[in-house]
């Protein structure tokens, strides 16, 4: 045992036996909750002079006041502590309180869903709400004469669709049920164009074939970019029906997909019909038709030659409008040569392929079945190649139209008149990076077309090479592609908010061979995923009107693919994330109060206002109205500065509600509820805890006021004076205690506003001594003496029986010594252990063990140290070092503070080797580099700890017996006492003078940073060495690795040094937060582990260079994922699942 603590204490204990208790009413709006306190327990009648403090969990501190409710309170976990006088003696009682609620700031837009037919209410506006609380209210606030429907709607949806809407300009206000409305929203319903064939997508028909007397007639294909496709729906009422020239249509079908039958005039056949007209008859759901005439198309043949090398070749015909084909189809080939016939029946229109004719003149003619004529052709004369250049390769701009910068298509082409043959070979060959190879399945096709390779590689600027086989021999063909092939993308995006949305301007440069070209851009996915139907546009604006993730597109087409990024390319899409930002309160800067000296009726109201949109140069307007009446009115007053006071024609009286309403630029507004609180008598100044231990840290702090310009002054009970906000005192004494003062100067109130704190410091003194160095110590029952353990380890050395290796071995009987000496040997008055040192060699010999028996310290021969370093009160080991001595080697990773008391009377910390127990107010559970705990220094803070640096590293002693003379006559001498020193005990971290020692420590900075390395923070290693000081300041070594970067130092401590500090300092505006720091000798070794402190569960290994890797368990404590961390991030290396089948 090291060191002991002795604690003399005084502490008084309160007698009363009672408690604080708390009802709570949820916050359903954005704070509406509410938070009663009362006493419960045996004596909470006897407990007098009541005052209530709430603190929320984020800071925010609510004055100290005698009313136990509290009210407009946002959804948290809040600190409610009660205080009073009980039996003459100061008592509080603090619970934890969580007012529920989930409430999220209003927002919603509206947007015109589909025009208005000509003289008829078919419009459609959609109203979108996000967040806030339901049920949502529309109102319609502006609307055109015709208009005759409801105006106020309700809904429980987050989408409400308004109908039966004529045209002309309508304002909706859309708001929630906490009184919360988005800008009013501006909507016009426009009037249909005429339906044209190009916007209904007429004409598509197919022939019954049973008797090729009967059309069965398509519905139109609107395009999703016609202004009639919101009607393609069952329920709309818009149809269409079809008919001949002079005749109705037999009936109207929905244009969501029924098809109508259309017979043949009598005595007709398809063959009849090509070319002639019929009439589609488009009907709007008011009842008007327009007709819209089709001509029916004409279906042709197309032939193509497969030719075989020089010995025959195929026919590879396809057809056109082949569904209004009458089947069968009639294939005459006619060799005029030979006079040979090939007569092919086709029952199908597909395409077709016929092999095996020999060169030379055809006729060939294709017949439908009621002879109308698809193809002819007379004297055809079909040649084998005499050239070798049958393929050609060409660049064309390609994809680069839809938006892919500096990349072409190749096209590799056959001869004209010519297809491709089944099972041709075309390969790209260079490049090396660009990797592709196909193999025609079929015959068919002049042309393929390539934009990317098998290894997803693009065609940028530069020369290829292709190999085409075919079964008639190969042939290479290069083909270069130049900056002029390519189109050229240049564009940004820039963001502007509004009141009906996010603005987005695009700028633009898209240039072909140093031309401008055409651009088109589009929003093609939102929030709800891809935009079937994106709106193209060349110039203005595009406006962002729902929150979430958007895409943006560009190219010289109106159409952009966003498959690109499959291959790596998102040159052509932009993302913009919309997160609008609702109209809100500062709760910081937002308080209803009456100054000192003010009468009961003398109460002012101070709101701001955050987010929402104004225009430059505008205000917030602020709507004072009794409780209850904010959203509608009547009001008492309006301004726009946000300030109300009491006057002649309103009075604000103390301890009263009062609601608030703020509209920013757009009209969005919001409602607050404001109590008004009499500064006079509230609690204003504040301390961070009730009461103190000695060498604690005390924090000061006033009351947020709803100002942001003040000037304070506190002054000390010794009467020195501070004019921060908010004071620390560090290492608190005795000398700290007291009453402190604090006078407030704010434009608020035109008296002084003051306040007063009592710092109350435990009555106790701490004497740290050693129960060990004191005076005489019983080295039994210290554990110095009596505990037998393991000392050395040794090996013996000698000669085998067998050495010769070519004689026959026997392995159950070979091997043995040639001859044994036993370590231990029997002697006259017992055994003695061998001093031979040739045979018996000793290879580890343990200097060091902890209380626990677990050793700490050993060497081998060559004088080389192994340490072990514990910690959870020396049960387990959190660091292994290698070429170190204990007092060498240092390890701190916060996981183990919680398993010391925590109460004033605490005695010495033992056994750390970085102690940073007089921070234990520091460590903190939200940040962690391994393990569950880091510790935090504030913004602006410090931290450091200090260690002794050694000259030389005694080894240790044993206790000096001190004998004498008795007092009392007897014979020989008595033992006096056993004396003991400090080489007795564990060294404390001590490193040695005139070695090189590393430091490595995990840091992170709690704000963002898009950087490569934090740099609000400086940590330093400060040597002393007499009237010298060597300062190393750390840098930061390695990437930001999930918001941890490592820092990593090797520094000299010179010979003669007395002193090693470690400094870290938070010298930014961002909280600092420090993990797994480790020191040891450069030339060493070290491991590091860290554990659950709740399971002991291994959580984390560091290895040498203090990367973490990490062990993951599942609710069972099975190992279930092994993570590692490396320069390039975290990465998953073992995942195991296992599950039991039940039977």
């Amino acid at each position: 045992m090291a060191f002991g603590w002795m604690a003399v204490a005084e502490t008084a204990e309160a007698q009363c036996n009672w408690s604080v208790q708390a009802v709570v009413d949820s916050s359903r709006c954005a704070a509406s909750g509410k938070i009663t306190a009362s006493l419960t327990g045996p004596d909470k009648n006897n407990v007098t002079n009541l005052l209530y403090k709430l603190k929320s969990a984020d800071g925010l501190e609510y004055p100290e006041v005698g009313n136990p409710s509290f009210e407009n309170l946002p959804a948290g976990t809040y600190e409610l502590m009660a205080k009073g006088v009980c039996n003459s003696q100061l008592d509080s009682s603090t619970i934890i309180v969580t007012v529920p609620g989930n409430y999220v700031a209003f927002s919603a837009n509206g947007v015109g869903l589909r025009n208005a037919f000509r003289n008829c209410n078919t419009g459609q506006a959609k109203m979108s709400f996000f967040n806030g609380r339901k049920r949502y209210r529309v109102s319609i606030t502006g609307w055109p004469a015709a208009y005759q429907g409801e105006k106020i709607f309700y809904t429980q949806a987050s989408e409400l669709v308004v109908d039966s809407l004529p045209t002309g300009n309508y304002t909706f206000i859309l708001s929630d049920s906490c009184g919360s409305s988005a800008s009013p929203q501006s909507v016009t319903i426009g009037e249909l164009p005429t339906p044209t064939v190009s916007e209904m997508g007429i004409g598509f028909l197919d022939l019954i074939q049973a008797d090729c007397n009967k059309l069965s007639m398509a519905p139109p294909s609107i395009h999703p970019t016609s202004p009639f496709y919101p009607y393609v729906n069952a329920n709309s009422g818009f149809k269409f029906g079809v008919a001949w020239p002079g005749n109705e249509p037999a009936e109207y079908v929905s244009v969501m997909g029924t098809r109508p039958w259309l017979n043949l005039p009598a005595g007709q056949t398809m063959k009849d019909i090509y070319g002639q007209t019929i009439n589609y008859y488009i009907k709007s759901p008011c009842g008007e038709v327009t007709i819209l005439p089709h001509t029916v198309f004409t279906p042709s043949g197309s032939v193509f030659i497969v030719k075989n090398c020089s010995v025959d070749f195929g026919l590879d015909g396809s057809f056109g409008s082949r569904s209004t084909i009458c089947l069968p189809i009639s294939v005459k080939v006619k060799n005029r040569q030979t006079e040979q016939h090939w007569d092919i029946t086709l029952y199908d229109a597909n395409d077709w392929t016929q092999h095996g004719f020999p060169y030379g003149s055809y006729d060939i003619s294709i017949l439908s079945a009621d002879s109308a004529v698809l193809y002819s052709a007379t004297n055809y004369m079909i040649a084998p190649d005499t050239d070798n250049d049958k393929y050609t390769a060409t660049v064309n701009p390609g994809q680069g139209i839809y938006g892919l910068d500096r990349s072409a298509n190749i096209r590799i082409t056959i001869k004209p008149g010519q297809v491709w043959a089944a099972g041709s070979i075309i390969e790209l060959v260079s490049p090396a990076t660009h990797r592709l190879k196909v193999v025609l399945p079929t015959d068919g096709g002049s042309v393929y077309e390539y934009a990317v390779t098998d290894n997803q590689q693009f065609f940028k600027p530069g020369v290829y090479t292709w190999k085409v086989t075919d079964r008639c021999g190969s042939q290479y063909i290069t083909t270069e592609v130049k900056e002029s092939d390519v189109y050229k993308y240049d564009w940004s995006i820039a963001e502007k908010d509004s009141c009906n949305g996010k603005i987005l301007n695009i700028t633009k440069n898209v240039t072909l061979n140093g031309q401008p070209k055409p651009t088109y851009y589009a929003i093609v996915r939102d929030p709800s995923g891809v935009v079937w139907n994106p709106v193209y546009v060349q110039q203005g604006p595009l406006l962002l009107q729902s929150p979430g993730e958007y895409r943006i597109g560009i190219s010289a087409y109106p159409y952009v693919p966003d498959y690109y990024e499959v291959f790596g390319r998102t040159e052509n899409i932009k993302f913009i994330n919309y997160t609008p930002k609702p109209l809100a309160i500062d709760p910081n800067l937002t308080a209803g109060y009456i100054c000192p000296q003010g009468a009961p009726n003398s109460g002012s109201i101070v709101v701001r206002a955050i987010n929402g949109i104004l225009q430059p140069g505008a205000s917030y307007q602020f709507k004072l109205a009794a409780a209850g009446n904010g959203f509608t009115g009547p009001y008492l007053d309006s301004n726009y500065v946000g300030r109300f006071n009491s006057g002649s024609s309103y009075s604000l009286m103390v301890n009263q509600n009062y609601d608030v309403k703020i509209i920013d630029g757009c009209g969005a507004s919001i409602v607050q509820t404001v109590r008004i609180l009499d500064y006079a008598t509230a609690q204003l100044a504040l301390l961070d805890k009730e009461a103190y231990c000695v060498g604690d840290i005390a924090k000061l702090n006033v009351l947020q006021l709803p100002s942001t310009a003040i000037k304070y002054r506190w002054t000390f009970p010794d009467g020195s004076t501070d004019t921060l906000k908010a004071p620390i005192i560090r290492n608190l004494g005795p000398q700290d205690r007291g009453v402190y003062h604090v006078a407030i100067s704010a434009d608020i109130c035109q008296d002084t506003i003051r306040g007063q704190v009592t710092l109350d410091l435990a009555d106790f003194e701490r004497i740290c001594y050693s129960a060990v160095t004191d005076t005489s110590v019983n080295p039994y029952t210290a554990g110095l003496l009596g505990n037998w353990r393991a000392f050395r380890a040794y090996s013996y050395y000698g000669a085998r029986k067998e050495s010769d290796p070519n004689q026959q071995t026997n392995t159950r009987t070979d091997g043995t010594y040639a001859d044994f000496i036993t370590f231990w040997q029997k002697q006259q008055h017992g055994w003695k252990a061998s001093q031979d040192t040739t045979r018996w060699v000793w290879t580890a010999e343990s200097t060091l063990f902890n209380k626990k028996g677990f050793e700490l310290e050993n060497k081998d021969p060559l004088g080389r140290y192994n340490t072990a370093i514990y910690g959870f009160e020396d049960a387990l080991a959190v660091a292994a070092v290698q070429n170190s001595r204990y007092r060498e080697a240092a390890f701190e990773g916060f996981e183990d503070y919680d398993l010391s008391s925590n109460i004033c009377e605490t005695g010495c910390y033992t056994g750390r080797r970085f102690d940073f127990s007089s921070f234990l107010g520091m460590i903190d559970s939200t940040q962690r580099h391994t393990g569950r705990y880091s510790i935090r220094i504030a913004a602006g803070d410090t931290m450091f700890t200090s260690h002794t640096v050694t000259d030389v590293a005694g080894e240790a002693s044993k206790p000096v017996f001190q004998t004498g003379a008795a007092v009392c006559t007897l014979p020989g001498l008595v033992l006096k006492a056993i004396k003991a020193d400090s080489t007795v005990l564990l060294p404390p971290f001590s490193p040695l003078a005139g070695k090189k020692v590393l430091f490595s420590a995990w840091v992170k900075e709690q704000a963002d940073c898009n950087c490569n390395g934090y740099t609000q923070n400086v940590v330093k290693l400060v040597v002393k060495k007499g009237e010298e000081t060597f300062i190393h300041t750390i840098l930061p070594s390695g990437n930001i690795i999930e918001g941890w970067q490592r820092y990593e130092y090797a520094a000299d401590v010179p010979q003669g040094s007395t002193q090693l500090s470690v400094l870290f300092i938070a010298n930014g505006t961002s909280d600092l937060y420090i993990d797994d720091i480790r020191l040891h000798p450069y030339n060493a070794n070290m491991k590091s582990y860290v554990y659950d402190p709740m399971t002991l569960r291994m959580m984390a290994e560091l290895d040498e260079n203090n990367y973490a890797t990490f062990f993951e368990y599942d609710d069972d404590g099975v190992l279930i994922r092994v993570k590692k961390e490396t320069e390039r991030g975290i990465k998953t290396i073992k995942e195991t699942r296992s599950a039991l089948v039940k039977e």
